[in-house]
């Protein structure tokens, strides 16, 4: 089963596109079912979650429990992705066969663009101003905690190094699909895509006076993001061989001219993401106490 780490703005929505396209109602978007409800789980996953909770982040995370009943409503599942899903909370449990995939982006941007994108119109999902967010520490290296379930830097690496199959960066987006379809060797294997979600945020002037501070809220996720430029991509780029740079050239010109336009098998992955997985999720979410909406 291929695994989508999907951190919030670094590319995923326009990479879950794909993922719809080619798996159609193979792939669905998961959320946690059962929430902080979830006591099956062991010590290793369990030390893990507290991590994340006595962070500040959501307690409702995506467990083994939740992938198991996933399966069973659709035994049919080859992929899934989400908000919700880390690598480090016990997945493989339920299914020994993971292939893990993420994409990550340069720190700074993603940061800021997080804030803009939650504080900005129509969506004003943050009702504080950016001088608190700086001192809310759930949002603090966000990536790390993405990937190792708190703050543990070189767990973060191992992780990232021993447990995904491909890990990309939104700055060589185009050379991570190249990447991913040549690991995944599925027959006719689409990585064409239009971008989604792509106001790109620039650090402008006004973002100077918290620079100290920004850097500081980054420090882990900048050293991380570095890692994965100097280390992982050097190593999948050799992996993939020489002719991986005349591949990802001639994939740029064939997507620029390439009109993507509909997809069946996209909309049938909306339409039974809509009126059966995230209905049936509803409706479990709901008998745990949960909120029927939202990813996590």
């Amino acid at each position: 089963m291929l695994v989508f780490i999907h951190i919030e703005k670094c590319a995923g929505t326009t990479f879950k596109k794909i993922l719809q396209h080619n798996y159609a109602g193979g792939f669905c978007d998961v959320r946690p079912l059962f929430g902080n409800a979830n006591k099956e789980i062991n010590l290793y996953v369990q030390n893990a979650y507290n991590n994340i909770v006595l962070d500040g982040g959501n307690p409702n995370q995506f467990l083994a429990r939740d992938l198991k009943t996933y399966k069973q409503i659709a035994p049919w599942l080859k992929c899934i992705g989400g908000h919700s899903l880390r690598p480090c909370l016990g997945l493989e449990i339920v299914e020994s066969e993971i292939q893990f995939v993420t994409i990550l982006r340069e720190p700074i941007s993603r940061y800021i663009s997080y804030y803009t994108y939650g504080s900005g119109k129509p969506r004003k999902l943050w009702k504080f101003s950016f001088d608190e967010y700086l001192e809310k520490p759930n949002f603090h290296n966000f990536q790390t905690k993405k990937i190792a379930c708190g703050s543990d830097i070189e767990k973060a690496k191992l992780i990232l190094s021993n447990q995904f199959m491909v890990v990309g960066v939104m700055e060589h987006f185009d050379e991570f699909l190249c990447v991913l379809k040549r690991r995944l060797a599925i027959p006719n294997f689409s990585i064409f895509y239009s971008s989604v979600n792509n106001r790109h945020t620039q650090i402008m002037d006004h973002w100077s006076k918290y620079e100290d501070k920004i850097y500081q809220n980054n420090s882990l996720d900048i050293e991380l993001y570095n890692y994965v430029l100097n280390t992982i991509i050097p190593r999948q780029r050799a992996e993939y061989g020489k002719n991986l740079q005349d591949d990802v050239s001639q994939f740029k010109i064939s997507n620029q001219s390439r009109d993507v336009g509909f997809s069946a098998k996209a909309f049938q992955q909306k339409l039974m993401q809509r009126f059966y997985f995230d209905f049936i999720a509803g409706i479990i979410r709901r008998m745990s106490g949960m909120h029927w909406g939202g990813p996590y």
